[in-house]
């Protein structure tokens, strides 16, 4: 998975680090190469503080102010969801794939592409809520 500079990401491969679930904007990417092809991320943490982190420790997420909307964008998109199994939801994309699968019965691969879907339509949606329609905080898509 590729971030870009401004992606908002969460830490979730680190399970005894103090930085896991930890959010972070991306400010930083150093591309890997050769016999390592992993990128680097530097991200700016909630906290103000500065990391890097491997590609593999990250996945996308929203802003955690958008959290609730973006249970209700979920639950408004596939009708067939309860609000009680949107409750857990984080705003992270694994996440997501993971509750189209187990929820929706959806296979790996559309999980896959209605995931990339809804995120794409929720970062315009984002863009367009906001004061001139570009946001401070991107989601990947």
């Amino acid at each position: 998975m590729h971030f870009d500079l401004g992606n908002v990401v969460r830490v979730v491969g680190l399970p005894n680090s103090e930085w896991q679930n930890s959010r972070g904007i991306v400010i930083g990417v150093v591309q890997g190469s050769g016999t390592n092809p992993e990128g680097e991320y530097a991200l700016e943490l909630q906290n103000g503080c500065h990391r890097w982190f491997l590609e593999r420790h990250l996945s996308r997420s929203i802003p955690e102010r958008l959290v609730r909307f973006f249970r209700a964008e979920v639950q408004d998109r596939w009708k067939q969801v309860q609000p009680t199994q949107v409750a857990a939801l984080t705003g992270d994309y694994d996440e997501l794939v993971h509750f189209l699968c187990d929820i929706c019965g959806f296979t790996i691969n559309r999980a896959l592409s209605e995931a990339e879907e809804f995120y794409r339509f929720f970062n315009d949606r984002m863009m367009r809520a906001t004061t001139g329609g570009a946001s401070a905080y991107r989601v990947a898509a």
